[in-house]
């Protein structure tokens, strides 16, 4: 954990970050909580690895909210965040939010646009991520941003959790950063008994990991002809009644 001596101005919010986010407009002063590792391959199936920048965010969701593949269309609106993204080239998630006295409202917002809705201290943060290759405009933009993954049922995506990624205090005095990388206790997040994402590991001595998003794309092609297999078989005993 690294912690930034404290400057002379004042903060409104707390952010968290998992890297500077070039574009973005922050606040100039606050708790600063960072969520920072390179060396992560990301792989959209298990032997393809993703090759453009792709779109990635850090938040939590809202509303109760419990994601599942069946649902997967709403996970940008019930996940309060910030938009970032995965670098390929480096191996590195860049993503960047304000959380605390000048927090975002539901859905994704830009540190220039965020409302004021406090997030709860200990709250358990996610990084969350998906194929959709990155676009800036979309990152600054109200209009497109809250379905700023671009996830649907075909869409391969990811959300890690760890223990230690938890919504520290907020002082409006303290300009600090915090900042929290992969451990051993990072892993892929379950909810509902389904684990968002088909592999993961990360190694904490040389700091190397990898991702495997769900659904793959050999999965949900298997998936499709075994349904169509279904449907032809039940058509042919309805015709032959």
């Amino acid at each position: 954990m690294k912690i930034l001596q404290p400057n002379n101005q004042i903060g409104k919010a707390i952010l968290v970050t998992a890297s500077v986010l070039a574009g973005i407009v922050m606040p100039a002063s606050a708790t600063t909580v960072s969520i920072s590792q390179t060396g992560i391959t990301l792989y959209s199936a298990a032997t393809t690895a993703v090759s453009v920048n792709v779109a990635a965010k850090v938040g939590y969701f809202v509303n109760s909210f419990t994601p599942t593949l069946q649902n997967i269309t709403s996970w940008d609106e019930n996940f309060r965040s910030f938009n970032g993204y995965y670098q390929s080239s480096n191996k590195k998630f860049l993503v960047s939010g304000a959380f605390g006295d000048g927090n975002i409202g539901g859905g994704t917002q830009t540190g220039a646009t965020y409302f004021g809705v406090a997030t709860p201290v200990g709250t358990q943060l996610y990084l969350m991520g998906s194929a959709s290759v990155y676009n800036s405009g979309a990152s600054t933009s109200s209009a497109t941003n809250a379905d700023y993954l671009g996830a649907t049922s075909s869409t391969p995506v990811f959300i890690l959790a760890d223990t230690s990624w938890i919504m520290p205090a907020a002082t409006s005095l303290d300009t600090s950063t915090i900042t929290f990388g992969f451990t051993s206790n990072t892993a892929l997040a379950a909810f509902g008994g389904t684990t968002m994402g088909s592999a993961f590991s990360f190694s904490t001595g040389t700091g190397v990991g990898s991702i495997t998003m769900i659904p793959e794309p050999s999965s949900g092609s298997l998936f499709l002809l075994g349904l169509a297999s279904v449907l032809s078989m039940r058509a042919r005993k309805l015709g032959g009644k």
